[in-house]
């Protein structure tokens, strides 16, 4: 059947939520008090390498028929995966912003940007025509935050194609070659906007492309890096360090070039510390798991709550700001227990998604004969499957347990973001 695993992966691990958890929470932190966590925001540069790693790892080992087949099965889970708290909240939000906010020259962009984040696109929208993110008119606006699941749902266009091309290069040199030079590429034009047109160099994919790439490379040359990683205890302490000193830059010109690099590989050292089996205890503890457990829905609703609370009754006590961070862990809570984990725990969407998938080629229009191709695709690398649909935001994100292997719904990973 489409999407079946011909193969073990390492299972669900917590200790990919708990790194989530960290990123989640620095992004809350920044928003509500900047001067706490000046480089707060780099969360986000967190969770795109994480995102990079987990989808990756979703679709390898994976059969498929054909690359509709593939595509179908892919597009379809990151849709339900994404898109229900995703409306819920730009629903609520924009309700509550006919309510509350008024027309002002603060808000001349919130309704566009809004109609934009329906179709992942809202990051384009906040490039063109607002402030930088660190301006006033983003401040006010409550689906500024939306920009990164933009950057995301962007990468899912064309990840797919990616995933094929590493087929069709029969997996090698070669492979890990085509996703390095993009990488690369990206890396070279975040270099160069953030020179001459810093907006689009934060707000867009292909500039922020690097990001995610250095997680599917990870995910891509994992045989041949977990080995050696198992027995370097500094891979976590210097990824940590990493990651608190982009903690600590504030915003400026040099974000996200040459800033985000330090995010990023703290990022990659901290997921090669835990694949190695050297991390904290502490990062795949029950705390931390539960919190990137929630990250998702964190991240959906603590923004529009921070900035309808700036609209009306002010965001400048510390108790309104506890009064604000509280309503926002609420309402995450709810997203996820009502609209996040009920379909992921769906047997009969999980049994639609596959009966689309199946179908798909003919739907397609193709023969019949070639939905069941006598030479399936087979996303391997050396023989080892790598990852799945458990290590979140399909796993973006210890010990490692394979009992997100039991079945697709059982899997508490495939959320986010892949941001």
């Amino acid at each position: 059947m489409a999407g079946e695993r011909t193969g073990q992966g390492p299972g669900y691990i917590p200790a990919i939520d708990g790194l989530r958890a960290i990123a989640v929470t620095s992004v809350i932190l920044f928003h509500l008090w900047p001067w706490a966590l000046p480089g707060g925001f780099t969360g986000v540069d967190i969770f795109f390498v994480i995102s990079g790693f987990v989808v990756t790892g979703s679709l390898l080992g994976r059969e498929f028929a054909s690359f509709r087949q593939l595509t179908a099965w892919f597009y379809a889970r990151r849709l339900m995966r994404i898109m229900p708290a995703l409306i819920a909240m730009l629903l609520a939000t924009l309700l509550a912003a006919q309510l509350f906010i008024p027309d002002a020259w603060l808000s001349n962009s919130l309704a566009q940007v809004a109609r934009f984040a329906f179709f992942g696109l809202s990051n384009i929208v906040l490039a063109t025509d607002t402030d930088s993110y660190f301006g006033p008119q983003a401040a006010y606006n409550p689906f500024t935050h939306s920009w990164s699941l933009g950057v995301e749902e962007q990468f899912y266009l064309f990840f797919p194609f990616i995933l094929w091309w590493h087929h069709q290069l029969q997996a090698g040199a070669k492979a890990v070659r085509l996703v390095a030079i993009l990488s690369g590429l990206s890396l070279l034009l975040c270099a160069v906007l953030a020179l001459f047109a810093n907006k689009f160099a934060f707000y867009l994919i292909f500039p922020r492309f690097w990001e995610l790439g250095a997680g599917m490379l990870l995910c891509l040359t994992r045989a041949r890096w977990q080995p050696w990683a198992a027995g370097k205890a500094w891979l976590a302490p210097l990824g940590a360090l990493a990651i608190a000193a982009g903690f600590a830059l504030p915003e400026g010109p040099f974000f996200p070039f040459p800033g985000a690099l330090l995010p990023v590989a703290g990022t990659a050292l901290v997921i090669m510390a835990i694949l190695g089996g050297t991390a904290p205890r502490a990062l795949g503890g029950r705390p931390m798991v539960a919190v990137g457990l929630l990250s998702y829905s964190l991240y959906l609703w603590h923004w529009p709550v921070f900035v309808l609370f700036r609209w009306t009754i002010g965001l400048h006590m510390l108790k309104l700001q506890l009064a604000a961070l509280a309503i926002a862990v609420t309402l995450a809570i709810l997203s996820y227990f009502l609209v996040e984990k009920p379909l992921r725990a769906s047997r009969r969407l999980d049994g639609w998604l596959r009966i689309l998938s199946v179908l798909d080629p003919a739907l397609w229009g193709l023969d019949s004969h070639r939905a069941v191709s006598p030479d399936p695709v087979v996303f391997r690398r050396r023989g080892v499957v790598v990852g799945g649909d458990t290590p979140h935001y399909e796993s973006a994100q210890g010990g490692v347990s394979n009992a997100g292997h039991r079945g697709h719904r059982n899997c508490p990973i495939d959320r986010w973001h892949d941001q």
